[in-house]
């Protein structure tokens, strides 16, 4: 719907596999590179939402958990 898509498909299917990638540091920068494209797209996604929606600041103040 929103065509955002990631370059790399899938990092590794096991959480412990990208917890030992994390420790590694001949691997690291591949677990940031993932990560970063996440939050990356996170971001674009919330734009477009956003947008598409019309939700500003002022309307997140008003429904924002005090």
């Amino acid at each position: 719907m929103f065509e955002i898509k990631r370059s790399q498909k899938q990092y590794k299917t096991n959480i412990w596999k990208l917890v030992e990638d994390w420790k590694n540091p001949y691997k690291k920068q591949n677990v940031l590179k993932y990560n970063y494209e996440d939050v990356a797209n996170l971001v674009r996604l919330k734009k477009e939402i956003f947008g598409l929606y019309g939700v500003g600041e002022e309307y997140l103040e008003g429904v924002r958990m005090k």
